[in-house]
């Protein structure tokens, strides 16, 4: 299988970078994924199996910590979105509480759980 390569992944460069060195799923799609009809659609329109989808969940105390450090501050206007994620997504794939993690460990963890987060057809 060839591997290829993605020209942006959304700022998380040596992430992204990481898996796509060692992963061989694709392609990476980095989206904010909190309503089951973006996943519905997601499903429709790649026809490549398997799909996978990891939820990056760390909670809300830390996003807007998070947020404080850096330049832009978007906290207040996005927050809804994890109430949005928590009430109408259905719990498939890989959810993850980032936390306590830094970029680097929240890509182990996803490598290590793939199978955890391969989307039923």
């Amino acid at each position: 299988m060839r591997r290829t390569r993605s020209s942006s992944c959304g700022g998380r460069t040596s992430a992204c970078s990481r898996i796509r060195s060692r992963v061989l799923v694709f392609p990476v799609i980095d989206d904010v994924v909190v309503a089951p009809a973006v996943l519905d659609g997601y499903r429709r329109r790649l026809r490549s199996r398997p799909l996978l989808l990891a939820e990056l969940v760390p909670r809300l105390d830390v996003v807007q910590a998070r947020d404080r450090d850096r330049d832009k501050h978007v906290f207040s206007i996005w927050r809804h979105l994890d109430a949005q994620l928590q009430a109408s997504m259905p719990r498939v794939g890989l959810w993850i509480d980032t936390s306590e993690m830094t970029g680097e460990q929240t890509v182990d963890a996803i490598e290590a759980s793939l199978d955890e987060a391969v989307v039923p057809g």
